[in-house]
């Protein structure tokens, strides 16, 4: 109250300027910690900084993904404005709808409930376009987490195959089995166990693996913003070790021919494109593909040569997120 007081008064102190001093002036000005913001001003100069600062603390917007097995996009939106929303197609992903607005708690609506559509990032949505996936077939998904990737993965296998979905934590293995059940997938199989271990699946007997990396979350922090005083710079070299050993773990199960698809919602490149270059330097029998084609028209620009899917809040609206497609030769 007395801080309030103080500044209804007029007494704050005045911010540092941008010009004179960028560190201290962008982070004030944005609340974004110093650490941070050095780490950014380093990497991509001021105005990039000030852009991506500044797209953290917009609202993000509230976008979600149809059930394809249940309803095409047009009919859920005939639908969402009999319900009160208005809902309008994303710039993206074909199957995401942007809410914008509604009077209600959006997951109280009946067709929520019915499963005909879930909360996700249209970013998220596309990072499985980059998959050719095929109904028949077997994929391990490690990161379910409540599931909002593996019910795409049941959609696109037409619900015929075999998705074994790893979590390690308790409570979203219930979410996701709630969301399975509530999405009509019958392909996925939850599994709780840590996939930094060896996991119960036959070595090259996978299609497909997807590992959603644990990860710094800097991608994502207009939707979170706790994140910027949650984490602290020592805690960035703790990340890169973990995910290193997901693929370690993962990629003795794929067949010759098969796919890795490696996501994270982090921009930074020791948990990106530096593991990446670490896990191909010790697996030649591994390579990075470039197919745009496999994007929707316009995300393609969204994936950058040599194979680097990359997403911005400050230029695309979007979540930052990263992948790439690794093919074992």
């Amino acid at each position: 109250n007395a801080i309030l007081r103080r500044l209804a008064r007029g007494e704050a102190p005045p911010l540092p300027e941008i010009t004179e001093d960028p560190l201290a002036g962008l982070s004030a000005a944005t609340a974004h910690p110093v650490w941070l913001v050095a780490r950014w001003l380093s990497r991509y100069g001021l105005e990039e900084t000030q852009a991506i600062l500044t797209a953290n603390n917009q609202v993000p917007p509230l976008t979600v993904r149809v059930n394809t097995l249940k309803i095409d996009p047009g009919s859920l939106i005939k639908r969402l404005d009999r319900e009160g929303v208005e809902a309008v197609p994303c710039r993206f992903s074909p199957v995401g709808l942007t809410f914008e607005s509604v009077d209600q708690a959006p997951a109280s609506l009946l067709s929520y409930k019915e499963g005909l559509w879930l909360f996700q990032d249209e970013a998220a949505q596309l990072t499985t376009c980059l998959l050719p996936l095929a109904p028949g077939q077997r994929i391990l998904e490690v990161g379910a987490g409540r599931g909002g990737k593996t019910t795409l993965l049941g959609e696109k296998l037409k619900n015929q195959g075999c998705i074994l979905a790893v979590d390690y934590h308790r409570q979203r293995l219930l979410s996701l089995r709630q969301n399975l059940k509530r999405w009509g997938i019958t392909a996925a199989r939850p599994i709780r166990a840590d996939a930094t271990q060896p996991l119960p699946v036959k070595p090259g007997s996978l299609d497909t693996v997807l590992i959603d990396a644990p990860c710094s979350a800097l991608g994502i922090i207009r939707r979170h913003p706790e994140i910027k005083t949650r984490l602290q710079e020592i805690d960035l070299p703790t990340f890169a070790p973990r995910q290193r050993s997901l693929l370690e773990m993962a990629a003795p199960l794929i067949k010759p021919g098969g796919r890795l698809l490696y996501i994270t919602c982090t921009t930074e490149p020791e948990e990106n494109e530096d593991v990446v270059a670490g896990f191909l330097a010790e697996h030649p029998e591994f390579s990075l593909v470039f197919e745009p084609d496999l994007l929707p028209l316009p995300a393609q620009e969204l994936l950058q040569p040599p194979g680097f899917f990359l997403t911005s809040p400050a230029h695309h609206n979007l979540d930052a997120f990263f992948a790439v497609v690794l093919v074992r030769g």
